[in-house]
């Protein structure tokens, strides 16, 4: 099965394909869905970067965490988000770090998962 079925059928599963985009085809890839489907957009990560990751010790299930994001985010907040996406798409596109804190900022997921995690609060 190639990777773009095995997305496809995934999707409705997760309800979004960016994780299983990068997964699938590596790199910092955009999944962009249309009319069921999804076209990937795949940009090498830069070489010189590394990626950290925080594991936490407790256990954190996905629909806990979905639970804890507005299903309607404000206007201003989705607004916000977009703009930090096209950050990262330039910190990548043009190997940019400085423009990777401000890239990370949320306004969707991350005010509402701090409550229930706060070692997620960073302020």
């Amino acid at each position: 099965m190639s990777a773009q079925r095995v997305l496809e059928l995934a999707i409705p599963l997760e309800g979004h394909g960016d994780n299983l985009a990068a997964a699938l085809h590596g790199g910092f890839c955009i999944a962009a869905l249309e009319d069921g489907g999804v076209r990937v957009h795949r940009l090498d990560w830069p070489e010189r970067w590394r990626a950290v990751v925080f594991v936490p010790d407790e256990v954190s299930p996905t629909h806990e965490a979905r639970r804890l994001v507005p299903r309607r985010p404000l206007r201003e907040d989705a607004v916000f988000n977009l703009g930090r996406v096209a950050e990262w798409v330039l910190a990548c596109a043009h190997r940019d770090r400085s423009l990777l804190r401000s890239a990370m900022d949320d306004r969707l997921h991350q005010p509402g998962r701090a409550r229930a995690y706060p070692y997620l609060d960073d302020t």
